[in-house]
């Protein structure tokens, strides 16, 4: 069974003023908590400047299912999305979409609503040959999931930017960009180097 922690605080600012909590209660991996990791955890969950002092105070371990999802359960759903589109199972990827998803695609002002037109849109997409993703980064916190990919289908290659969110599990939500590769400017070649 889960852990959390439920406990009081008192928090000083070094600019004056302060806040404190009454029977708060955190997640917590293993079996205890010690009071200045359980401060660490407050002043970063919540973002805090300028903590001069924190008190913790009533302290219980308590036996309760955690909160929070684990952010690692929302990376892996978007990493096997992105390893179904590689392998152009774009119904395999639409398995991994939540029954009220929607994509945008701001550039164009589209906006694909269902797993159903996400995978119809895929599989008669004019594409060249098979699509190859790369993914190239994927950043993860409570807001969603970022990922960074090149796509390419052998003649035409592009870079995305996918803001996905996930609910229950699935992909619930995706904003996708894809920016116009530009020429660069000579002008400032003397303080640039050019990619590879």
């Amino acid at each position: 069974m889960d852990k959390r922690v439920k406990f009081d605080f008192e928090i000083d600012f070094s600019n004056g003023g302060g806040i404190q909590g009454q029977d708060f209660r955190l997640d917590i991996d293993g079996d205890d908590i010690s009071d200045a990791e359980l401060a660490e955890s407050i002043v970063k969950d919540m973002r805090l400047l300028m903590v001069e002092k924190v008190r913790i105070l009533n302290k219980e371990i308590i036996t309760e299912k955690h909160k929070r999802k684990p952010l690692d359960e929302d990376r892996r759903v978007v990493e096997c999305f992105w390893a179904a589109m590689n392998a152009n199972d774009f119904r395999s990827a639409g398995e991994l979409l939540h029954d009220e998803f929607v994509l945008e695609w701001p550039q164009s002002g589209e906006c694909i609503r269902g797993r159903a037109n996400f995978v119809a849109v895929n599989e008669h997409y004019p594409a060249a040959g098979p699509w190859r993703v790369t993914l190239h980064r994927l950043i993860t916190d409570e807001g969603g999931v970022v990922s960074e990919v090149t796509v390419t289908d052998g003649a035409t290659t592009g870079r995305a930017i996918t803001i996905s969110q996930v609910r229950e599990g699935k992909i619930a939500h995706q904003v996708e960009y894809w920016p116009d590769p530009f020429e660069a400017a000579a002008w400032r070649s003397q303080w640039v180097e050019r990619m590879i």
